[in-house]
C-alpha cells in the first residue's frame, strides 16, 4: 500500500503528544487553545476543580488532573492494536511504538 503524506491535512489535524501534555500541561493547553481560536481561560488547566454534573461513564476520570499514570499504558494493549498500528504505519509522520 502507497503511502498517504498527512501533509495535506496538517492544516485540519493538531497532534498533540499526551506525553508532553503531561509533562508540560499549561503550555501545552494553551498551544491547543490558540489552535483552535479559543481565548486563553486559567480555569483549562483547573478543569478537575469544577463542580457540576457531568454526564459520562468517565467521571472519575474527569475529575482528576492530569497525571502520568497512563503513560505507555497502551503498550498493554499492543497485540489487540497491531491491525491499526499496521494501517497508520501507511502514513507518514505517525509516530510507531
Amino acid at each position: 500500500m502507497a503511502r498517504m503524506p498527512l501533509s495535506e491535512f496538517q492544516e485540519r489535524i493538531y497532534t498533540l503528544s499526551y506525553e508532553e501534555l503531561v509533562k508540560s500541561p499549561e503550555e501545552k493547553t494553551k498551544e491547543l487553545t490558540s489552535w483552535i481560536g479559543f481565548k486563553w481561560d486559567n480555569a483549562y488547566t483547573k478543569y478537575y476543580l469544577k463542580k457540576g454534573y457531568v454526564n459520562t461513564c468517565s467521571n472519575v476520570q474527569v475529575r482528576s488532573a492530569i497525571h502520568s499514570r497512563s503513560l505507555n499504558g497502551w503498550m498493554n494493549y499492543q497485540s489487540m492494536l497491531k491491525p491499526s498500528i499496521e494501517l497508520l504505519s501507511n502514513y507518514e509522520n505517525v509516530i510507531s511504538p
